[in-house]
């Protein structure tokens, strides 16, 4: 369920995200919808639907199985070497009015919205449960580098990261309790 639910994100994130960022319409920006990742997320769900990798040979699947073990160890060293830039000017760092919308947005509005999903929606248990823990999470980094890349304002992104972050060590727990008691899982 969860890996589904994370397809849907890299999906909307890859499409959406980019043309959102971009600024074009989808009869303008629709080259920028081709793209690795996007091409990737095809040929995976492609592959597991036909029950492809039975077909593969043992060097494909090895090295998929390796790459897929360095993804954690090499989104922990992107986002240090994204955040570097910023950490090095701390100063700039916090924008008050950004850093307090964004952490009511994504820290109080929209962990209410995922719970009354969550309650609400006639979906599985197992559905209920990734809602409210994506209800509880701050905001993720890669909407920086792909506010970098496709020319967005990167500052504001790390501003949002770092503030929801930093208040989310205290509200995860919080919200993780709250939504487990009021859905009832």
């Amino acid at each position: 369920m969860l890996l589904v639910h994370n397809v849907g994100c890299e999906a909307a994130i890859w499409t959406v995200g980019i043309l959102m960022l971009s600024g074009l319409s989808l009869r303008v920006g629709w080259r920028k919808l081709i793209n690795a990742p996007v091409i990737a997320l095809i040929a995976a769900v492609l592959g597991n639907t036909l029950d492809l990798g039975r077909y593969m040979p043992e060097v494909a699947t090895n090295v998929i199985h390796m790459s897929a073990a360095c993804a954690i160890p090499l989104g922990l060293m992107l986002i240090g070497a994204t955040l570097m830039e910023y950490l090095a000017r701390p100063r700039e760092l916090v924008a008050v009015r950004v850093t307090l919308v964004s952490s009511l947005l994504r820290l109080g509005v929209l962990p209410l919205l995922f719970l009354a999903l969550a309650r609400w929606l006639p979906c599985s248990e197992d559905l209920k449960l990734v809602i409210i823990v994506q209800a509880a999470m701050p905001a993720g980094i890669l909407p920086l580098v792909i506010a970098k890349h496709y020319g967005g304002h990167p500052l504001t992104a790390v501003r949002v990261v770092i503030g929801t972050t930093v208040l989310g060590v205290f509200l995860i727990p919080l919200w993780l309790r709250i939504g487990m008691f009021w859905v009832g899982v």
